[in-house]
């Protein structure tokens, strides 16, 4: 995706496809595949991506968002290909100067660190400090639904992110980082979530992490995620960018989506991939 000068490029380092159900009670996989076609031919599950946006274009910068779920993940997540993605764009890990955290649960730290030393060397990582301080605190403990997608004794946020707490530099809630790279509160998946809001030449677009994991949270009521730390919060920021997005069309992206495609508000209701530029 192209914003003005800004080139951001999905960098894919795995997938995982778990059934409907496990994401949305109540829903069966049917239903997601009346939003998307990208389902697991064998099993029939909805197949979600995991990986980075790298963001080229700002001055001096060099920016990676998110790390994906790492170099061992635990099935039914596959991957570990990052290094592979960014090798096949020419970028060496060295070559990254900010790492940007939208949130911290596992699958968005997994190349932080890599046995127990920080992965991206040259890197300041960034993050909202109410996430910090929530996952990083000595009594933290992640919730069951992670228990079985990893591995606790290397993928919880202390052993991951320990590694480069002395190179961790916070935001909170809305902050300009650098011109052109907004972050804007979103907390309610996790305390600190954040999108990222590009703009540069009279375009926009938004990186929306987590706040949706697919489509159908965007365009229907009762699609509610049950692996928010706040549902309230988070539910009423998902109707937030419902109506922003609807109302403005600013082309969007989730850290789940199929592809890491972006997308684009069609009318009220509709969803459109958009091509890649």
């Amino acid at each position: 995706m192209r914003i003005g000068s800004l080139n951001i490029t999905s960098v894919v380092d795995g997938e995982v496809a778990i059934p409907t159900e496990t994401y949305y009670a109540g829903h069966t996989n049917d239903q997601w595949r009346e939003f998307t076609a990208s389902m697991c031919h064998s099993t029939g599950n909805p197949v979600q991506t995991v990986g980075s946006f790298l963001i080229e274009g700002l001055p001096d910068r060099l920016i990676l968002v998110d790390t994906g779920v790492g170099n061992n993940p635990t099935f039914p997540f596959a991957g570990g290909a990052l290094r592979s993605g960014l090798a096949a764009l020419g970028v060496h890990p060295d070559d990254i100067t900010d790492v940007l955290f939208t949130h911290l649960h596992f699958d968005h730290i997994g190349w932080a660190s890599l046995y127990g030393k920080p992965f991206f060397t040259n890197a300041t990582y960034r993050c909202d400090q109410r996430d910090w301080e929530h996952f990083m605190a000595t009594d933290y403990e992640i919730p069951a639904w992670e228990h079985v997608l990893a591995k606790p004794e290397l993928d919880a946020p202390q052993p991951r992110l320990g590694p480069i707490a002395d190179r961790i530099e916070c935001w909170t809630g809305d902050s300009q980082l650098f011109p052109g790279l907004e972050t804007l509160d979103a907390a309610g998946h996790t305390p600190g979530t954040t999108v990222l809001r590009l703009t540069d030449g009279g375009e926009e677009g938004l990186i929306l992490g987590d706040v949706v994991h697919g489509y159908m949270e965007l365009v229907a009521d009762d699609w509610h995620l049950d692996a928010h730390e706040n549902d309230e919060q988070a539910l009423a920021v998902v109707y937030h960018y419902r109506k922003l997005l609807s109302d403005t069309q600013v082309p969007f992206v989730g850290s789940h989506f199929p592809g890491m495609r972006w997308g684009r508000f069609e009318g009220n209701d509709t969803i459109v991939d958009l091509p890649i530029r």
